[in-house]
């Protein structure tokens, strides 16, 4: 408050006076009752009013807790009901498969799954519905499939005459159906390193039978094969010391996956020799061309060729395919072989342009002094197929081009047929 400039106080200023008859609105609503169901209450007065919005229609307590009550009772009973909602729909999806967030399930595709059984093959296209099982899709009816079955022998054999100068072999074996092609698969070609894949099925039969350990040590022999272990090309074992041991196990793993030759000698003296091996097995599965029978050709320059270690595209396959039905009979003795075959440090030639989500377990074979390049394999398609390519041509680059279009064309032709769908 100012002073006046004497410094006197002023005086103070009466209050307008309120008209007559008529109380403040504060003063009305403290004596006003408000009605309640079961009493009559006194509003309180302005000072116990701070904060509130003054207009609001004031609400006895009672009253108030009764309806916070039945506020408290709606929400309770809204999420109960929520809850029930998303546990029925957990429950329908768990036992009908539908995922609620993205509708019914439609078409799916199975892919080959390396080093697995039986399971190992993919599975046809299915249809899954909320109350059946899958259903396979039947594929290309069999006109149709014959139809395009024909094709794709005049493509391969059309294929063949776009090659240069050489010799060419094809055996195509379904393992599914049986359906079977040849180009030339019965003549002889130098079988290199190929051969390993029959020498190690072998083993494994004999590891199977209980005859020899995984566990068990072999010992590199330095000498010149056949007396000792030595030959010299691929592997690493060569370059070791005489007397080093490797168990059965890498032994196996080391002839397959850098198609180690004095690793593959030393499997052949732990199995009594070739000859023993040819006899009970090699001719056995795949005689066509009988490895240690020496036969007589016409090589790819036109020389004329005498010799023993030889094979066909068929034998080869027969092998394979022989592999193949031992492996899902018992997946647990032959998954070993498997796994090296699928994992071999070869990549070109069978694998070079199927999708990388096919399994192969394949063997290649090359001999640079025979111009030999040769390929044999286990392609886990839609349905399982073994394809066997032997070539000699001055060009090895151009014989492995020509092998992976070959399987290609091939497994192409296999989803297409199982599945009535091309690969993209």
């Amino acid at each position: 408050m100012k002073k006046n400039s004497n410094g006197s106080e002023p005086a103070p200023q009466p209050l307008p006076e309120r008209p007559s008859g008529r109380e403040p609105r504060w003063e009305r609503a403290v004596s006003e009752p408000v009605a309640d169901s079961s009493r009559t209450v006194s509003a309180p007065a302005r000072d116990d009013l701070r904060g509130l919005d003054l207009h609001r229609e004031w609400v006895a307590p009672d009253a108030a807790q009764r309806r916070g009550r039945l506020r408290r009772r709606v929400v309770a009973i809204g999420v109960t009901v929520l809850l029930l909602v998303v546990v029925g729909l957990g429950l329908f999806a768990l036992l009908a498969h539908w995922n609620p967030f993205a509708g019914w399930p439609g078409r799916t595709t199975s892919t080959a799954t390396p080093s697995s059984a039986p399971t190992a093959t993919s599975a046809p296209d299915a249809t899954a519905t909320p109350d059946a099982t899958a259903t396979p899709d039947p594929g290309l009816s069999a006109a149709d499939r014959a139809a395009l079955f024909a094709d794709l022998q005049k493509n391969l054999v059309a294929l063949v005459g776009t090659q240069p100068k050489g010799r060419y072999a094809i055996y195509y074996r379904n393992l599914e159906t049986d359906e079977t092609w040849g180009y030339h698969e019965t003549d002889p070609f130098v079988a290199a390193s190929s051969i390993k894949l029959g020498i190690n099925t072998y083993l494994y039969d004999r590891i199977k039978a209980g005859e020899i350990s995984l566990d068990e040590m072999l010992t590199f022999d330095k000498r010149a094969y056949p007396t000792g272990d030595l030959e010299y090309g691929t592997g690493t074992i060569q370059n070791e010391a005489n007397g080093m041991q490797h168990s059965v196990r890498d032994t196996a793993r080391l002839s397959i996956r850098v198609s180690d030759n004095c690793g593959i000698n030393m499997i052949i003296r732990r199995l009594g020799g070739i000859e023993g091996i040819d006899a009970a097995y090699l001719k056995l599965v795949g005689g066509t061309v009988d490895y240690r029978t020496s036969v007589t050709y016409t090589d790819y320059a036109g020389t004329t060729r005498t010799g023993r270690n030889r094979t066909s595209a068929i034998d080869l396959a027969s092998m394979a395919a022989d592999l193949y039905t031992r492996y899902t009979a018992d997946p647990t003795a032959y998954q070993p072989l498997i796994d090296d075959l699928e994992n071999t440090e070869f990549g070109f030639s069978i694998p070079n342009l199927l999708p990388k989500s096919v399994a192969v377990a394949h063997k290649i074979g090359t001999n640079d002094l025979y111009k030999t390049e040769n390929d044999v394999g286990i392609v886990f398609a839609s349905e399982p197929f073994v394809i066997c390519v032997t070539t000699e041509t001055s060009s090895a680059s151009k014989a492995h081009a020509f092998t992976s279009q070959v399987a290609k064309q091939v497994y192409d032709f296999v989803e297409t047929a199982a599945t009535g769908v091309a690969p993209g």
